[in-house]
C-alpha cells in the first residue's frame, strides 16, 4: 500500500523577521524527520555561523504552520534531541 509522504518547506528568516530566504522543499515522512533534516542543514552551514548568527529555519508542510529552528551563534548549533511538533 502507498502512503502519502508530506512535503516540508524550508527557509530561513533574519533574526528580526525582516527577510526571508527559500532554501527548498523534500518529502518527508514526518515532522521528526523534516527536524532532523533541517538540523542537518543548519550543521552543514556552521563555516557561516556568524552570518545566521539569531536566524530561524522555518520548517512547514502545506497543511500547518509548521515550526522554527534556532540557528544561535558560532560554535552553538541545534542539537538533534527530540522531535517538534507541527502546530495543528
Amino acid at each position: 500500500m502507498l502512503r502519502f509522504m508530506p512535503c516540508y518547506r524550508f527557509s530561513i528568516r533574519n533574526a528580526d523577521g525582516s527577510d526571508r530566504e527559500y532554501v527548498g522543499r523534500i518529502a518527508l515522512r514526518d515532522g521528526k524527520e523534516a527536524r532532523a533534516f533541517g538540523v542537518a542543514m543548519i550543521w552543514d552551514m556552521r563555516d557561516a555561523a556568524a552570518l545566521f548568527e539569531g536566524c530561524t529555519m522555518h520548517v512547514a508542510d502545506g497543511k500547518r504552520a509548521g515550526f522554527d529552528i534556532l540557528f544561535g551563534g558560532p560554535g552553538t548549533f541545534p542539537p538533534p534531541g527530540p522531535s517538534v511538533a507541527m502546530a495543528e
